[in-house]
C-alpha cells in the first residue's frame, strides 16, 4: 500500500534562518507567533513577514500532480499523528518534507514513541514501514540535512519525482509549530481541496485545531512587524547617542 505524506513546512524555506526554537505544544505553535512577524533573517536581515513565505504556485498545483484521488484521508496538524495509519503496516511511504524525521541525534528514553522528528525511525523499526522515500522540496538541494546512521531512507529525490503511484492514502499535516499563523488561509485551501470529494471529505479522520485559522492574520501580522521594525529603529537610536 502507499502512503502519501505531506508536511506543509514543505512549501516554505526553513525557519532555523529566522533563529527560532520550535517545540510542539501551544505557546510554540500559536502564541509566539504574536512576536514573530517582524523577526529578521540572521543572514540576509529580510523580516519574517516579507522573507518566509511559500511557494504559492507549487501550493495550488500540488494535488493535480501528485495525487488527484485517494481512499483514506487524515489532516493533522503535527507528523507524529501518523502513527494512526500506519498502525495498519505494510506502507510504502512518500514524504514531501522540508525535513527528514528520520531521528535526529540518539534515540532518546523512549526511542519507539512517534514524534514529528523520528516517525519514519519508528515506523520503519516497527516494520510499519516497508519502503520510506523521502521527497524534498527543491531548494534543500545544497542544504542537505545530516542523515542518521542507520540505513533507514531508501530514496531521497528534490522536487516531484517522476512515475508517482496511485496513492491509497493521504496524510496531511500544518507543523503550526514551524508555518505562520497568517499563511493559515493558504493551508485552509490547500486541505479543502479535498472537499471535491465529499465521501472522503466527511469521513476524513482530523485534528479540530488543523481545520481552523490561528491569529495573527496577514494584516494584523503587518501591522506587528510595522511595530517591530519601529522599535528596533528607536532602540538604535538611543543606542548611537
Amino acid at each position: 500500500m502507499n502512503l502519501l505524506s505531506v508536511d506543509w513546512d514543505y512549501f516554505f524555506p526553513c525557519a532555523d534562518w529566522y533563529d527560532w526554537g520550535h517545540k510542539e505544544d501551544p505557546m510554540f505553535m500559536e502564541f509566539l507567533w504574536k512576536t514573530r512577524p517582524g523577526s529578521m533573517h540572521i543572514r540576509d536581515h529580510v523580516l519574517a513577514i516579507d522573507g518566509f513565505v511559500p511557494r504559492v504556485d507549487e501550493v495550488r498545483g500540488f494535488w493535480d500532480r501528485v495525487c488527484s484521488k485517494t481512499k483514506f484521508l487524515v489532516v493533522a496538524d503535527s507528523h507524529s499523528d501518523i502513527k494512526h495509519p500506519l498502525k495498519m503496516g505494510g506502507w510504502t511511504v512518500w514524504n514531501f518534507d522540508t525535513h527528514h524525521d528520520l531521528r535526529y541525534g540518539k534515540r532518546g528514553k523512549n526511542p519507539n514513541q512517534y514524534r514529528c522528528d523520528n516517525w519514519g525511525d519508528v515506523g520503519k523499526r516497527k516494520k510499519k514501514i516497508d519502503k520510506y522515500n523521502l521527497v524534498y522540496p527543491e531548494w534543500r538541494r545544497g542544504e542537505e540535512e545530516t542523515f542518521p546512521d542507520s540505513p533507514i531512507c531508501d530514496n531521497v529525490f528534490y522536487g516531484i519525482p517522476k512515475d508517482l503511484p496511485e496513492f491509497d492514502a493521504v496524510f496531511i499535516c500544518r507543523s503550526s509549530a514551524w508555518i505562520p499563523t497568517w499563511w493559515d488561509p493558504l493551508w485552509i485551501e490547500f486541505i479543502e481541496y479535498w472537499k471535491k470529494d465529499k465521501q472522503l471529505w466527511d469521513s476524513k479522520v482530523s485534528c479540530e485545531f488543523a481545520l481552523r485559522e490561528r491569529k495573527p492574520n496577514m494584516e494584523d501580522a503587518r501591522k506587528i512587524a510595522k511595530e517591530h521594525v519601529k522599535q528596533r529603529e528607536e532602540f538604535i537610536k538611543q543606542m548611537k547617542k
